[in-house]
């Protein structure tokens, strides 16, 4: 994503099935390029996929207002839900919140578009899950810092929204946290062991049972 915006060009479409990934050898490949946005060259031809899409195009096409198109910041509301629900496995906006009982369509075009609310906003919990959940606290200070930005002041301000570099270089240190979970049905499978909390997995409550004697590196 980073290498596609640098060049000025914009996807449109991020989604959950817009993309190819090999785990074992640590390669994401972006396919669907038949919406990609070429600034003069090729214009936008759809505004996204479903959940993905960011909340001022939801909310201008709620109205029919056709003047809001796919463009890099919205690529990056679109890159930033792709990567909340890639590692907690929910969506960021999607909670308990119902914003019109006898519309769906009308509910749905309000929590992704104009009123649109994090589930995890530190100022507003009238769309946090009732029950615990692995928030974005699991994945370390770092990564839940550019989340929050981008599920809050991001959702209002397309342009404050964290850059593709910033998410490349969080998790390119992320990934030397990460440790598999004991548990052989855990969920998760895999989580961030965190410095400032208990190294207990967040999906199962397993905890870690280190050896006697554990060799720290910090640089």
């Amino acid at each position: 994503a980073s290498k596609l915006h640098n060049s000025g060009l914009c996807h449109s479409d991020f989604s959950s099935n817009n993309f190819l990934a090999n785990v074992a050898l640590q390669r994401v490949v972006l396919i669907d390029l038949d919406s990609l946005v070429v600034p003069g060259v090729l214009r936008p031809e759809i505004l996204g996929t479903g959940d993905y899409i960011a909340p001022e195009i939801v909310a201008a096409s709620f109205r029919g207002d056709n003047t809001a198109k796919p463009s890099i910041d919205a690529d990056l509301h679109s890159l930033a839900v792709l990567i909340y629900q890639l590692l907690l496995m929910r969506h960021p906006l999607r909670g308990p919140k119902n914003y019109d009982l006898n519309d769906p369509s009308r509910d749905d075009a309000l929590m992704f578009g104009e009123r649109a609310l994090y589930i995890e906003d530190p100022n507003d919990t009238s769309n946090r899950p009732a029950k615990d959940f692995p928030g974005a606290w699991a994945l370390g200070d770092e990564v839940e810092g550019i989340m929050r930005k981008a599920f809050t002041i991001g959702l209002r301000t397309p342009t404050q929204r964290p850059r593709a570099s910033e998410w490349d270089e969080a998790l390119l240190r992320l990934f030397d946290q990460i440790i598999p979970c004991s548990h052989e049905a855990c969920v998760g499978k895999f989580f961030v062991l965190l410095r400032d909390r208990p190294a207990v997995c967040p999906w199962c409550g397993t905890a870690v049972k280190f050896p006697q004697t554990v060799p720290v590196l910090r640089l």
